[in-house]
């Protein structure tokens, strides 16, 4: 089995805490930032129910901070999950600016969010990322745990992703660059309509457009399969997996997006909660 170092594009709830990229879930809140409007008024500033009559909602006030640009994503969406850790979580374990610097290397260097969003292969759109972090700014603002299945769906992150290739075709990132994760990672997310196709890497040299699968087809990353189904594949082996059902409450767990509910803490799949949702650091 042939190994790509990369990382799976963000699906998921990792966009909270919740389920890693893998988008990143069918979502609680249907939003379609295909086609919506993007927002630019934001959630009104609320009392966090973690701490009542002292902590506010601060995600910016600007009425542009959700009009991000092609490799410039990474830094509004630390902002956005730490203004959600700051007033969602009980306990963070660490300051905001902490937070935000943390989150932004997490960002840029483990999902390449910002390299993958300044590759055309992506097909970046603007007014979909805006719909999209819009609408994760509103979820935090009031501690909505489904943030985990918004950001895993189609009309999450991932939507901004409008991709260039289509079914059928190659996206590989070329021999040269197959250990090049920014590059890779931009493959993964190259195809067009998310929603029913996806990059599947069948050798290091054969990268191809493929419909997503049901359960027990060949996949590399979450995005192979089907909506509810994962790739128990975290060492990102060429060949090495197929699309699984997630895992019931209780069930051991190294990565959220094998939980049906998302959220894995403690090496157990856990109940959807504001603290699993929002205490990134734990």
């Amino acid at each position: 089995m042939a190994t790509v170092t990369t990382v799976d594009p963000p699906t998921g709830g990792g966009v909270a805490g919740g389920a890693a990229p893998a988008p990143g879930m069918a979502p609680s809140m249907p939003t379609d930032s295909s086609s919506a409007e993007p927002s630019t008024a934001g959630p009104e500033p609320a009392v966090s129910p973690a701490d009542p009559g002292t902590k506010v909602f601060d995600a910016g006030s600007d009425p542009s901070r959700n009009n991000v640009t092609a490799g410039n994503v990474c830094t509004r969406l630390a902002q956005i999950q730490c203004a959600g850790e700051d007033f969602c979580c009980d306990n963070p374990g660490r300051d905001r600016a902490t937070c935000e610097a943390q989150m932004l290397a997490g960002c840029m260097g483990e999902l390449y969010l910002d390299a993958m969003t300044s590759n055309p292969i992506t097909g970046f759109d603007p007014e979909a990322a805006s719909g999209a972090f819009a609408e994760i700014e509103r979820m935090a603002s009031a501690c909505d745990t489904a943030v985990a299945s918004y950001g895993a769906s189609p009309n999450g992150l991932m939507g901004m992703f409008r991709g260039s290739v289509d079914s059928g075709s190659s996206c590989s990132p070329g021999l040269a660059a197959a250990s090049d994760m920014s590059r890779a990672a931009a493959s993964l997310a190259s195809c067009a309509d998310i929603s029913t196709t996806a990059c599947l890497p069948v050798s290091t040299l054969s990268w191809s457009c493929e419909p997503r699968g049901q359960v027990g087809a060949e996949c590399f990353t979450d995005l192979n399969c089907v909506d509810g189904l994962h790739c128990p594949n975290p060492e990102f082996d060429i060949g090495a997996a197929t699309c699984q059902e997630r895992k019931a409450l209780g069930s051991p767990c190294q990565l959220p997006n094998e939980c049906e509910s998302l959220f894995c803490k403690a090496g157990s799949c856990v109940e959807a909660s504001a603290q699993a949702a929002y205490c990134l650091a734990q």
